[in-house]
């Protein structure tokens, strides 16, 4: 999916998460909070942006949607990294995190036939 904000957005992250690396000596591999955090930073200057005039239009939150959904951290990512610590937990929180990605992925398909243009035109 993409949308007007994208490459904004992942310039925006990648340039501040970069800095909050080198100034917390760090690196992308060993530790994905400065992302998580300038990707939370982008957000809530976006919103700000999108909010700034009291309307909130269908093609500005298509966008804000597509910029942020695969940036910002699920329930989902939480759930597989707390099963690390119980590998007992693994298998099964594997499966139904199967079972709701699969799930969001049917709904992203029925969404994609109710917009008009489809989400990619925001």
């Amino acid at each position: 999916m993409s949308s007007s904000l994208t490459v904004p957005v992942r310039w925006f992250v990648d340039d501040v998460s970069a800095a909050l690396h080198q100034l917390g000596k760090t690196t992308d591999e060993g530790d994905e909070g400065p992302r998580r955090d300038a990707a939370t930073e982008a957000f809530n200057l976006t919103c700000g942006f999108i909010d700034a005039d009291g309307l909130h239009t269908d093609e500005e939150l298509w966008a804000l949607t597509g910029a942020f959904g695969p940036l910002l951290p699920t329930q989902i990512k939480f759930c597989k990294a707390y099963a690390k610590d119980w590998p007992e937990l693994e298998p099964d929180v594997d499966k139904v995190a199967g079972l709701v990605e699969k799930r969001f992925e049917q709904a992203n398909q029925t969404i994609e036939t109710m917009v008009p243009g489809g989400r990619g035109s925001a």
